[in-house]
């Protein structure tokens, strides 16, 4: 652990002329200035791990919760990409939250962390994890675990993997795949995604939060149109754009970019014309879902779709994507409900498009479970 440390800091200052080292440790050290990036004086009850805005995401209501019941609570992140979030988060909890940016590079984890208590969301399986619950007896959660990659690629799940399976003493699978695959090699453990509480949450907010930040929303004009005339392409990218030769005369089309550039928002313009309303407006997508009879979440014809969660929680009736989707446990799980479809090509899109809405299963039902599984990992 010593060493795998040493080697670490060691390189970062060797390889120092390297812009994404350089530009890591900059990111690192602003731990030092950092207000929020203050350890407790006295420990906290519990600590979160996560890298990216989903995992964040995925723990927020655990967060919120913890909060409620005056917990003190350490967040450790490591991408640069959720740093807004946690840092607004912090600021309006001085007294409760303390966040700092995984010191990968320039160390200091293990002198931080005051909790007995980290559960980890998923990817960052770091040593010094392992050697802070086994040398000083804490406690080493995990959350939305998953072999979906070692499933879809036909291979073992890694030595390093399980020796953190088996390390946990809660262990909360994604799917119900992922909880038999653990049972099967040992590490029994239930299966949820917390990202449903948190889509349920964000729809029962959604009229304060429109008539705050969105008013324009009653001009959208899709309320003229029935629910199966109603098409939204929700986190789009350009190269979603290969899926629409024509679209209906008699639908109503809204259009969320996933990224909001000028040159981004004008290929769609070019591309739809006025058979479409491009939205220009972050934060309303999960929401706004809810009002779509048919909903494309994009993504699919880049790296890997987007939340297909939020469309299937907030009610859209039929979701289609594209057929990258094998990073996505939501994807599963949305899939099993009976309202997701993949389209490959423009044919596929009108096909499904032109089908007859029919209505699947009734919401998911998420609030026994959550209760259920909150306490496993809050204790309240």
């Amino acid at each position: 652990m010593i060493l795998y440390s040493v080697v670490l800091r060691l390189l970062s200052l060797v390889l120092f002329f390297v812009p994404k080292v350089r530009e890591r440790v900059t990111f690192e050290r602003k731990n030092h200035s950092d207000p929020c990036s203050r350890k407790f004086a006295a420990p906290a009850d519990i600590a979160f791990e996560f890298s990216s805005e989903g995992e964040f995401q995925q723990v927020l209501p655990l967060i919120t919760d913890g909060l409620a019941n005056r917990m003190k609570i350490e967040l450790i992140y490591f991408s640069p990409s959720v740093e807004k979030g946690v840092k607004e988060l912090a600021e309006k909890n001085p007294e409760q939250i303390r966040a700092l940016r995984y010191p990968l590079l320039t160390g200091g984890f293990l002198r931080w962390i005051t909790a007995r208590k980290l559960v980890l969301v998923r990817y960052d399986l770091f040593p010094e994890f392992l050697f802070w619950a086994g040398k000083y007896g804490n406690e080493l959660n995990m959350v939305w675990v998953t072999f979906k990659k070692e499933r879809v690629k036909n291979i073992s799940v890694s030595w390093w993997k399980k020796k953190f399976l088996s390390s946990s003493r809660k262990i909360i699978y994604a799917t119900s795949d992922d909880a038999r695959m653990g049972k099967e090699m040992g590490f029994a453990g239930e299966s949820f995604d917390f990202r449903i509480e948190q889509i349920s949450r964000r729809l029962a907010g959604k009229a304060g939060k429109f008539a705050k930040i969105f008013p324009e929303y009653e001009s959208l004009g899709f309320q003229k149109y029935p629910r199966e005339k109603r098409l939204i392409l929700g986190n789009a990218w350009p190269s979603d754009l290969i899926l629409i030769d024509t679209l209906p005369e008699d639908f109503y089309v809204l259009v969320v970019p996933h990224k909001l550039e000028p040159e981004i928002i004008r290929a769609f313009e070019e591309k739809l014309g006025n058979r479409a309303v491009v939205l220009n407006k972050k934060g309303v997508l999960c929401e706004l879902y809810a009002d779509f009879g048919k909903a494309y979440v994009g993504g699919g014809f880049e790296t890997s779709i987007h939340s297909v969660l939020e469309p299937l929680i907030s009610g859209a009736d039929q979701i289609s994507c594209g057929p990258i989707n094998f990073r996505s446990t939501e994807f599963d799980i949305a899939k099993s409900a009976g309202r997701l479809v993949v389209v490959e090509n423009s044919q596929e899109f009108s096909d499904w498009l032109r089908a007859p809405l029919v209505v699947g299963p009734g919401d998911v039902k998420i609030s026994t479970e959550y209760l259920t599984r909150r306490k496993a990992i809050l204790s309240c």
